[in-house]
């Protein structure tokens, strides 16, 4: 209960940034460590001390510091994110590499001052991922992970972290058929630049929030997120089009609850009670719990088709995982023997171990 009141206080603050007026006056209870964890914990901090620095509250001064501190991090961040974005659509140019940018700035441009939204990583749609990675390693960015999954890996210091996808989802994906070659439906606005329509961008942004929503959970920057997306980019696209096609991915009604959720926090300031699905959003973090994953994904199979899936799970997962099996899917028994050998190797035996330990607390 106490933490549920802090969280109420903390989006309290985040209102205020947003809605541009005065943040609410400290109740007697409110601990700042408290809320400063909280904050940490959906990456929220470097909003909220736009309202931090207005109070009039007694805070230690080393904490204050930490507050200030994330703030003033996110916005080297995000300058050097938006430098390094430029710098890499203008060498894909110059390579005639085809490529879409993905979310993060164009949303961080949303908020009273594009710092507030923080950016992990830079996400790219291109055609050809081992030519993009060439063009992304020639101005320092080392691959991280290639050839597995949807996206290729790449990163440089300090901080950057470039995700150059060859997809929108995984094999696996009931979406990925719908966002297979999102090219064909894009608009070539430079070169070798293209960009979505608007309405399939907000398609594309619910169609990955309900992905991570369902899977482990998402956290407060979601939410806000979806509000001033709905507040300033829905009110310009075609609405019969938009919602027919979240009508065919399934994800209206999601979208409609979600929806629901941030004019109820970021329009309305209405923190007084919380839902069951606020909760799970706040219990979430910024990107979700193992656990939620593990819960959600048994809740859905069941204990025997959990195991059998976990342990022999299909041909479309295997094949994002082991690249040779997208040539040769002859050999998935074997890469199934070797995934189980890697499996149990101290490298992943406590993820196991933790999973395990999930699934019995949910049984009991």
């Amino acid at each position: 209960m106490n933490e549920n009141k802090h969280y109420a206080y903390l989006l309290s603050l985040l209102f205020s940034v947003i809605s541009s007026t005065e943040p609410t006056a400290v109740p007697e209870w409110v601990d700042f460590n408290t809320l400063y964890e909280l904050g940490k914990k959906h990456d929220v901090t470097n909003i909220a001390y736009y309202a931090i620095e207005k109070l009039n509250a007694d805070i230690d001064p080393a904490l204050k510091k930490k507050w200030e501190g994330d703030r003033n991090r996110n916005f080297h961040r995000n300058m050097i994110q938006t430098a390094e974005f430029s710098a890499l659509c203008s060498a894909f140019e110059q390579e005639g590499v085809e490529y879409m940018p993905l979310k993060g700035l164009a949303v961080s441009e949303l908020y009273p001052s594009p710092d507030c939204r923080f950016m992990s990583d830079l996400d790219i749609l291109v055609k050809d991922a081992r030519k993009a990675g060439e063009v992304a390693e020639k101005l320092g960015y080392t691959a991280d992970r290639v050839d597995a999954f949807y996206d290729d890996s790449y990163r440089k210091p300090p901080f950057m972290h470039l995700e150059l996808h060859r997809d929108l989802f995984s094999i696996d994906s009931s979406f990925h058929d719908y966002f297979q070659n999102f090219f064909d439906r894009a608009v070539n606005t430079r070169s070798s630049r293209w960009d979505m329509t608007p309405e399939d961008f907000y398609i594309y942004i619910i169609a990955h929030l309900y992905k991570h929503y369902c899977d482990s959970g998402t956290g407060i920057r979601s939410v806000s997120d979806i509000y001033l997306l709905n507040k300033n980019f829905l009110p310009k696209l075609d609405r019969e089009k938009f919602y027919a096609e979240l009508d065919v991915l399934g994800i209206r009604m999601f979208f409609d609850e979600f929806s629901a959720v941030a004019d109820k926090w970021f329009g309305r300031g209405d923190f007084d009670e919380f839902s069951a699905e606020e909760l799970y959003i706040l219990g979430s973090g910024t990107y979700g719990r193992t656990e939620n994953l593990v819960k959600n994904r048994y809740n859905q199979l069941g204990e025997k088709h959990y195991f059998i899936k976990r342990i022999f799970p299909p041909l479309s997962f295997m094949q994002d995982i082991f690249c040779p099996l997208r040539k040769y899917p002859v050999l998935l028994p074997f890469f199934y023997v070797y995934r189980i050998v890697r499996l149990v190797s101290p490298k992943y035996r406590k993820k196991i171990e933790y999973e395990l330990k999930v699934i019995n607390q949910k049984k009991k």
